[in-house]
């Protein structure tokens, strides 16, 4: 019975001794899963939607308080998403996701000189969509759906046209034009009267 104590107390020495010498005490270590936004990232993002609010700073004032008002909604969006942990673009599928965009690029000349960032965001709703300013953000369950990167190229192709072609703030331009437009006015009054509105 003695000799089973003494082994104990040797093999927990040993495993002891293993632990502090894989241990570096001069070194600083990080967290492992530091996904977050770098900030530098994120503030040239921000600046990109400030640039895109100068662009409407002249002509209609309705579309200019509906672009500044739309943009700063999608720049609070990101600050949220960021701050709750639900955004993401250093981990692998991030990366992953970063890097097939960065093919379809490299492969349409057109679109070389246009900058693309793939975000990463911890939703259970199959999505993915454009914020213009060539951010896209990619919910990770509809890579759940997918069975191929075939399929995620062309998801992401997709996302990347709808910034090539302007469609977020497209669409807030013809929208506003839409409800300036005295005809509109007129069928939408004429409509709301009606019985189911």
């Amino acid at each position: 019975m003695k000799s089973n104590w003494k082994f104990y107390i040797g093999f927990l020495f040993y495993l002891f001794s293993f632990s502090l010498l894989s241990q570096n005490f001069k070194q600083d270590y990080v967290p492992l899963h530091k996904y977050r936004v770098e900030e530098k990232t994120l503030k040239f993002i921000l600046l990109r939607y400030d640039s895109l609010i100068k662009l409407y700073a002249d002509g209609d004032a309705n579309l200019r308080k509906r672009v500044r008002e739309s943009l700063k909604a999608t720049k609070d969006l990101i600050k949220s998403e960021d701050t709750s942990g639900a955004l993401t673009h250093h981990d692998t599928i991030a990366k992953y996701l970063q890097a097939i965009a960065d093919r379809i690029q490299k492969s349409n000349p057109f679109i070389k000189d246009k900058k693309f960032i793939i975000f990463t965001s911890r939703s259970r709703v199959p999505n993915a969509f454009n914020l213009a300013a060539g951010v896209i953000f990619v919910n990770l369950d509809l890579l759940t759906k997918l069975e191929n990167e075939d399929e995620i190229a062309f998801i992401i192709g997709h996302e990347m046209s709808h910034d090539i072609k302007d469609h977020v703030l497209g669409s807030l331009a013809k929208l506003t034009e839409l409800e300036n437009n005295e005809e509109y006015k007129k069928e939408f009054k004429k409509l709301s009267k009606q019985e189911f509105g």
